[in-house]
């Protein structure tokens, strides 16, 4: 996940069957994140949940896409 310049690592990651999963979980741990307000003084435009494989990056998933990160969405 990247806050702005800053990323956290989940070393241990979850195997999810296809990118359109990966997308699902990205989402839900999105809103969860917003909810607990861990990100509260950070613009949710400058963060995404990066999902990647042992190879590296796969693609990124911004938290203004995830329902109700941005007010009125």
């Amino acid at each position: 996940m990247s806050i702005g310049p800053v990323y956290i690592h989940d070393y241990e990651g979850v195997e999810l069957p296809n990118d359109g999963a990966a997308r699902g979980r990205a989402m839900q741990d999105i809103m969860a994140i917003c909810r607990a307000g861990v990100v509260r003084r950070q613009n949710p435009a400058m963060c995404a949940v990066v999902v990647a494989n042992k190879e590296g990056e796969l693609f990124r998933v911004p938290f203004v896409e995830a329902p109700g990160v941005v007010p009125g969405t």
